[in-house]
């Protein structure tokens, strides 16, 4: 039997962008958090615009996120199941970045993909 594929899901704001310096304070509460290199003037990063460069990774135990103002990209190195900190970061960011789409507009919708808890949490 083959082993599932690691955790992905991607998450948006549409008219609001978060403060990352305050989003940054209220994650270091409850999560490993590290700033990310910022893209020089060569255009290292393909973006639609600034709000969507990652600038910081927060890290639970096996779920971790890039997160930018107007854009969530949950995801897990390895398959593994979700901790009791994994749900609480992916419960947070979800109602932090509550669309799944990146406009308005439904030219596509994306399925949270499945996921298991851990026996224990």
């Amino acid at each position: 039997m083959s082993r599932p594929e690691p955790y992905f899901y991607v998450r948006y704001t549409w008219w609001k962008a978060h403060d990352i310096v305050g989003l940054t304070s209220k994650l270091k509460e409850r999560f490993t958090v590290m700033e990310l290199r910022r893209p020089d003037e060569k255009g290292e990063f393909i973006s639609l615009g600034e709000r969507d460069i990652a600038r910081i990774e927060v890290k639970a135990d096996t779920l971790s996120a890039y997160i930018a103002p107007s854009k969530a990209v949950l995801f897990q190195k390895e398959s593994a199941p979700f901790t009791k900190r994994d749900m609480e970061l992916r419960e947070t960011l979800l109602a932090l970045y509550p669309h799944v789409i990146p406009a308005p507009i439904p030219l596509f919708y994306r399925r949270e993909p499945k996921f298991k808890m851990h026996a224990t949490s």
